[in-house]
């Protein structure tokens, strides 16, 4: 009985790590556990007529490698009816893709799935973009070749060097000579003006970039779930497959 595109998704994933274990546990059987597919009987035939036979041991055929891979093919089979029903349905999935007030009409279901990866991606990029030292004011600087560009308002410092200066700490007198003292002060000689100019981005356009980068993501979202809601196809090969390997029907 068909059911929707999204519950085959959705079992996927366990249907995998289920198949994965089995893969493991009978590869591990194989090589390790020979054990588990042979049998002994032993007997003992005394000479005497009158001695029935006896039984010293006897040990049956704990199971096959037949019923082994069996039990393992009819997982296998199921997990790869599940990808070929995924994908098939996959080539008659489409969705339209809304950005912005445009639509993208019919676009294939893979693709929109590679595209939310590929999006993933340039998040990675796009979260890294830097932007401008909010300590200083910017503003479109007109004047420059290229576009982006912004300059600072222009900061002015002083420029100070360090000058002789004396100090009568006591004046003269009759007896004594004046007692001069000297240091050193910083005096303004000039004035610096200083204007910086960035290439980056504004905080506020990087906001504006990511949010329409969210809106994309969140409408490739909608269409995926449009296009999953799709009636999944019910064809199987699994079984086919695996029984043209092992030469054995492996039953349902």
């Amino acid at each position: 009985m068909p059911g929707k595109q999204h519950q085959l998704l959705a079992v996927l994933p366990s249907m995998k790590g289920t198949v994965d274990k089995l893969a493991a546990e009978t590869t591990s059987t194989f090589k390790n556990k020979e054990h588990l597919f042979t049998g002994m009987l032993r007997t003992l035939h005394l000479f005497d007529d009158e001695v029935d036979d006896v039984t010293e041991g006897s040990e049956g055929v704990p199971g096959t490698v037949l019923d082994k891979l069996k039990y393992f093919g009819r997982s296998w089979a199921k997990y790869v009816d599940t990808l070929y029903q995924i994908d098939k349905t996959n080539t008659r999935a489409v969705s339209d893709l809304h950005i912005g007030g445009g639509i993208i009409q019919n676009v294939p279901v893979t693709f929109l799935m590679q595209f939310d990866r590929k999006l993933n991606e340039l998040r990675a990029v796009l979260s890294q973009i830097p932007t401008h030292d909010p300590k200083r004011l910017w503003i479109v600087d007109e004047q420059a070749k290229q576009v982006g560009v912004y300059k600072s308002a222009q900061v002015k410092t002083d420029k100070t060097e360090k000058q002789m200066q004396t100090h009568v700490a006591y004046p003269a007198t009759k007896e004594h000579p004046a007692q001069v003292e000297t240091y050193h002060k910083d005096v303004k000689v000039g004035e610096f003006t200083t204007t910086h100019w960035s290439g980056m981005y504004t905080s506020r356009r990087k906001h504006e970039v990511l949010a329409r980068l969210d809106e994309l993501q969140r409408s490739i979202k909608s269409s995926l779930a449009k296009a999953n809601d799709i009636e999944h196809d019910t064809d199987r090969i699994g079984n086919s497959l695996f029984e043209y390997v092992l030469g054995e029907g492996i039953g349902e």
